[in-house]
């Protein structure tokens, strides 16, 4: 593992990985500029009638901006790991191919085609986004712990990454069914590509290529498993 996770990261400056990267990273960056005006315009609009007289106050003279803006921070960082899987999923097929190309040429799988792929970034990006939202209540819980919040988006979501990124090579080279079941009867391996993944989208500079490196340690994992 520690080898197939050096390899992804030195394939970072490959073409195929950057023009993948400034795409999925254009297409996050605007849904979540969507997202942050959403919620602004929700806490703006947030009657106050019925509260106390000091929380009208406070919530009145910028009360209701900071926690608007703490929202929206909190949501921006939980969602990343979802928005950003589902928007590089929709070219992931370019980074497997780079991945195989160099180091696989013998091993190639068949190209998913654009239908395939988008339903696979869409289905892997909602279920980030749901199981982080299901665990919204404790991340909350685990703020007064201070790194509480950080270890569970990591176990969270090492599984969940695991699974959407193995699948998405395993579809390359097997059936739907057999690349759907591929993560469950390699539980090591899903493991060591979501604690990867989801390590560096814990880190705020690291987490933009995190899909990208994602994508590369899977496909090494997977050639490496069925040789």
């Amino acid at each position: 593992m520690p080898a197939a996770f050096i390899l992804s990261l030195a394939q970072l400056g490959d073409p195929a990985f950057l023009r993948v990267l400034w795409r999925a990273l254009i297409l996050t960056l605007l849904v979540f500029a969507l997202l942050a005006w959403g919620v602004m315009a929700m806490v703006a609009h947030i009657e106050t009638d019925g509260w106390p007289g000091w929380l009208q106050t406070v919530w009145t003279g910028g009360g209701g901006g900071i926690a608007g803006f703490l929202l929206t921070g909190l949501l921006l960082w939980l969602g990343f790991a979802g928005v950003a899987t589902g928007a590089a999923t929709l070219w992931q097929d370019e980074i497997i191919a780079a991945v195989e190309a160099r180091y696989y040429p013998a091993a190639r799988g068949f190209p998913l085609g654009l239908h395939r792929e988008i339903g696979l970034g869409l289905a892997a990006g909602l279920r980030v986004l749901l199981w982080n939202a299901l665990f919204l209540p404790a991340y909350l819980l685990l703020l007064v712990t201070g790194i509480g919040p950080l270890i569970l988006f990591v176990a969270v979501n090492a599984w969940l990454l695991g699974r959407e990124y193995l699948e998405m090579v395993a579809a390359r080279h097997l059936p739907m069914a057999a690349a759907a079941a591929w993560p469950a009867t390699h539980r090591w391996d899903r493991w060591g590509t979501g604690l990867a993944t989801a390590g560096l989208f814990a880190v705020p500079v690291l987490g933009i290529v995190a899909p990208l490196v994602g994508v590369a340690f899977a496909t090494h994992m997977f050639h490496r498993r069925a040789a």
